[in-house]
């Protein structure tokens, strides 16, 4: 297994969480918000799925840790808004269906992007071994 997490990392988590639980109590209904904590959200779990594995690990390894980055995000996106809407429960939910469908329709992209990035990752680890061999 790959080296532990670092404290900054774990203090950077422990920020990502409470700054999520911490949105949850505020009335806000934009899409943006909830888009940005997704989308962080999503790539610190990316990068502690990829401190996980090992060094060497082959090219499409690090493209599905991409692509389970890109496809957390808008997933996450989507639980983050029905669990607020659920939460607060007004007589008109936070969230309606139209935004459940813009969250949605951001899967195909976030994905292919979350494949690109770990690909990417996964060439630049393997430069980065080919110099010190």
């Amino acid at each position: 297994m790959a080296s532990s997490l670092s404290p900054r990392f774990r203090l950077l988590g422990f920020a990502l969480g409470t700054l999520t639980l911490l949105w949850f109590s505020v009335e806000d209904t934009g899409l943006g918000w909830v888009l940005g904590l997704a989308l962080v959200d999503a790539l610190w779990g990316s990068i502690w799925l990829a401190q996980r594995i090992q060094p060497g690990t082959s090219l499409p390894r690090w493209g599905l840790v991409g692509t389970a980055g890109g496809v957390s995000a808008p997933l996450l996106m989507m639980f983050f808004m029905f669990f607020k809407t659920g939460l607060h429960s007004h007589s008109t939910p936070d969230f309606n269906i139209d935004d459940f469908i813009t969250a949605a329709s951001f899967l195909p992209w976030l994905t292919s992007t979350g494949l690109l990035f770990g690909a990417a990752y996964g060439l630049w680890q393997r430069a980065q071994s080919a110099e010190t061999h």
